[in-house]
C-alpha cells in the first residue's frame, strides 16, 4: 500500500482542525501541520485528540500572510519535513478543508493512478494580469489586510498600487531574461514523492525568484512542474472529472471562496471530488459535523 503524507497550514479554528485530523486518520497517513507564528500558542494533545493510526507533526517556526512569499516558504518548509518520511504521495490542504471521501476511497484512487501528478493549472501560460505579480517588486505585501482598520488596509493598499505603477512607468522586470515558463493554478495539490523532491531541490531558486512576489503559491509549484522532466503529458497532469479539473472543490461564484453550510451536504457528497474548501466552524459547525460522520462511519 502506498503511504501518504498531509501538509496542513492552518492559522485557527483549532477545534474545526481536530476533526479533519481525525477525518485524515489512517494507518499509512502521516499528518504535517503548521500553524501560523502570529496565532496563539496551541494545546498540542488537545489538537491531536482522538487521532489513533497517524502520527503527527506540529510546528509554528513561519508567520505566514496573505499572498506573501511566506506562503511559498512555509509549503517548502513542510515538504521538506514530510520527505524525511518517504511516502508516495503529499497532499497540500489548508485548516479550512475537509476530505470528501473517506481515507480507503482516497487510497484506492492514488493506488490506480499512482504516479501522476495532481496539479492544477489555470491555462497554457501565466495569465497578462498575474506577470507584474512576479516581474514586480512586492515590498508592501506582507501588510495589505493586515489590519483590522479597514481604512489603514486601503491606505496602504493605494500605497501598494503607487508603487506598482511607478515600476510600470521605470518598466521594471524582475523576470527579464528568464528563460522559464511561468505557470500558475490553484495552491493545492497532491504531488509523488519524485516531484516533491524536484521542489525542494530548488529551493534557492524558489526563493530568489519569488521572495519578491505576490501570490507566488498560486505559480511555484506549477512553474517547477513545467519546467522539469515529470511534465511530460499534460493531459496527464490533474484529476478529471465532468470537465472540472483538479482534486478540490471550491466554489469561487458563491464567495472568494464560498464557506459551505449544511444545505450543501449532498452537492459535496455527489460532487465526485475527493477534498473541499472552505468551512468556517464559526459560519455553520453542523456541516463539518455531518461530513464527518459521513466519511467517518462514526459520530460526532
Amino acid at each position: 500500500m502506498l503511504r501518504h503524507a498531509y501538509l496542513i497550514m492552518a492559522y485557527n479554528q483549532y477545534k474545526q482542525l481536530n476533526y479533519l485530523l481525525r477525518m485524515l486518520d489512517h494507518p499509512q497517513n502521516v499528518i504535517f501541520v503548521h500553524i501560523d507564528k502570529k496565532s496563539p500558542p496551541i494545546d498540542r494533545d488537545k489538537l491531536t485528540e482522538g487521532v489513533k493510526f497517524s502520527r503527527v507533526y506540529i510546528y509554528q517556526k513561519i508567520k505566514v500572510y496573505w499572498g506573501h512569499y511566506s506562503q511559498t516558504e512555509c509549503e517548502v518548509f513542510l515538504l521538506e519535513k514530510a520527505l524525511l518520511e518517504k511516502c508516495d504521495y503529499y497532499h497540500l490542504l489548508s485548516g479550512e478543508d475537509l476530505p470528501l471521501k473517506n481515507q480507503d476511497e482516497i487510497h484506492n484512487y492514488f493506488e490506480i493512478n499512482n504516479g501522476k501528478e495532481f496539479v492544477r493549472f489555470w491555462g497554457s501560460q501565466l495569465p497578462d494580469q498575474s506577470i507584474e505579480w512576479i516581474s514586480h517588486y512586492h515590498p508592501l505585501q506582507k501588510y495589505l489586510r493586515i489590519s483590522k482598520i479597514k481604512c489603514v488596509n486601503s491606505v496602504i493598499a493605494r500605497i501598494d498600487n503607487l508603487i506598482q505603477l511607478l515600476q510600470r512607468v521605470l518598466q521594471i522586470n524582475r523576470i527579464k531574461g528568464n528563460e522559464c515558463k511561468f505557470q500558475k493554478g490553484t495552491t493545492w495539490f497532491s504531488i509523488t514523492n519524485g516531484f516533491a523532491e524536484e521542489i525542494v531541490s530548488r529551493k534557492e531558486w524558489i526563493r530568489n525568484t519569488f521572495r519578491s512576489s505576490k501570490s507566488s503559491d498560486e505559480i511555484f509549484v506549477q512553474t517547477v512542474l513545467k519546467n522539469s522532466a515529470f511534465f511530460q503529458n499534460r493531459d496527464e497532469i490533474g484529476y478529471e472529472i465532468d470537465g472540472l479539473r483538479g482534486l478540490h472543490y471550491i466554489d469561487w461564484t458563491r464567495g472568494k471562496p464560498y464557506i459551505f453550510k449544511k444545505s450543501d451536504f449532498d452537492e459535496l457528497i455527489n460532487s465526485g471530488y475527493f477534498f473541499a474548501r472552505k468551512f468556517n466552524m464559526g459560519v455553520d459547525a453542523q456541516i463539518i459535523k455531518m461530513l464527518f460522520t459521513y466519511v467517518t462511519n462514526t459520530n460526532v
